[in-house]
């Protein structure tokens, strides 16, 4: 019965394509997945800030390996759709690639839609394109020293200005290890 069906975002879901299944139909269970979502999420009301003016968080939404979609026309058509409908409705997309530069598009910049975004060790460390995808630094230097920390273990956030930040695994956290 259609009203006693659980929808698939009521609980965390980790969806792990194996390696045997082609690229097409990974890309394709993937493009699937997001078209349901916003087909749903589209129907909900828009989230109404807080007392601080913050946007309550219904739902959290990780893509790993952006790029395999970021790269495809398709794909990307169906990312950009998402995330400039369902993030008024509470929803945050959590996208991760190794590479900047796979955000900024001929057709789209998806870093421009990024609320929040975190640029943790990545390929190509040139400033000028971590600064086209954190945002405009208020010190070029700053940026240049933060860009020279970044190793595995950090990160970068902009902001008031570049900061580079260190990673903990939970696991280390609750032990009370450092990294």
């Amino acid at each position: 019965s259609p009203s006693t069906q659980e929808k698939i975002y009521t609980r965390s879901i980790y969806l792990s394509l194996p390696e045997a299944l082609s690229e097409t139909l990974r890309q394709l269970c993937v493009f699937l997945t997001l078209k349901y979502l916003l087909s749903e999420f589209t129907n909900k009301n828009d989230v109404v800030p807080n007392e601080k003016r913050y946007n309550p968080l219904r739902y959290i939404i990780v893509l790993d390996e952006a790029h395999v979609y970021l790269n495809n026309k398709n794909a990307r058509r169906i990312l950009e759709q998402v995330l400039r409908v369902i993030r008024s409705k509470g929803v945050v997309i959590i996208m991760i690639s190794q590479g900047t530069e796979d955000y900024i598009k001929p057709d789209f910049d998806f870093a421009s839609q990024i609320k929040i975004p975190i640029c943790l060790d990545v390929k190509n460390k040139s400033h000028k394109i971590i600064e086209r995808f954190i945002g405009t630094a208020k010190s070029e230097v700053k940026l240049k020293k933060a860009v020279e920390g970044l190793v595995s273990g950090k990160g970068i956030v902009n902001f008031d200005e570049p900061r580079l930040f260190s990673l903990n695994q939970f696991w280390r956290t609750i032990k009370g290890e450092e990294i």
